[in-house]
Parts: C-alpha cells; structure tokens; sequence
C-alpha cells in the first residue's frame, strides 16, 4: 500500500468527491469561468463568515450535488471559478458520510485557515486532487 504526504492527504480530505457524486451540470464546457478565482475566494470568506464553516460546506456539497434553484448563494458554485476536473464526474460510491466529510473540513479551515482551504478546493476541483488510496 503506497504511504501518503500530508499534502495528499489534505487534497484527499478536501474533496468533495470523497462524500458525494458530483452532478453532470456543473461539468461545463472548457473556457473562461466567469469569475476570477481571488474573486470567488474572497465572496466565499466573506459567506463563511457570515453564515458560518458548517452551513457554508452543506450549501457547497448540495450545489455539487443538484442544481441550485435558489440564486441567493449561487457564487458558492466553485463551477463559477474553475473548470472542474472530469476526474470528479461519475458514479461511484463515496467515501465518507457527508456530516464527516463537513466535521474533517471544518477542522482543516481551522488549521490553515478559511482563504488558503478555499485556494485549495479550487485546485482539488481543478485538477481532481490525489488519487484516494
């Protein structure tokens, strides 16, 4: 079994695709996102602080999930920001219950704090992240 780096291990926490399948629409076609990414993490801070880590995390893993009828925090969509990896697109079965996927990230907002975890969603998103083990 192959030992993993404590960044690997972070990019593996942070995924959402750990804890749910990500819809087919939020796969847009490659381009230029709308916003820029200082943008999104900058709004996203802000709501974090507003309506706190643990509300903030269950609107981002239900917008992954299904297509948000609500626009008030529509800018939530890192879909907005990046181009999601297609590693992220599929069935499969996740890895972890939601309400411990949102415990763990909680936890790791806390030790990096909230900017440099939202940098860092963007690139798992981006990129698909490490492979689980």
């Amino acid at each position: 079994m192959q030992s993993l780096n404590e960044d690997d291990a972070m990019g593996i926490l942070i995924n959402p695709y750990c804890a749910v399948v990500v819809s087919d629409y939020i796969f847009k076609s490659p381009g230029t996102p709308p916003l820029a990414k200082e943008d999104w993490v900058l709004a996203n801070s802000k709501l974090i602080g507003d309506i706190g880590a643990s509300k903030w995390l269950e609107e981002l893993l239900s917008i992954l999930t299904k297509k948000p009828t609500d626009k008030s925090h529509a800018y939530i969509n890192p879909g907005e920001a990046v181009v999601l990896s297609e590693r992220l697109r599929g069935k499969h079965e996740p890895l972890v219950d939601t309400d411990v996927w949102i415990a763990g990230n909680i936890k790791v907002m806390d030790k990096l704090g909230i900017g440099e975890w939202l940098w860092q969603l963007l690139d798992v998103l981006e990129t698909g992240g490490p492979e689980p083990a």
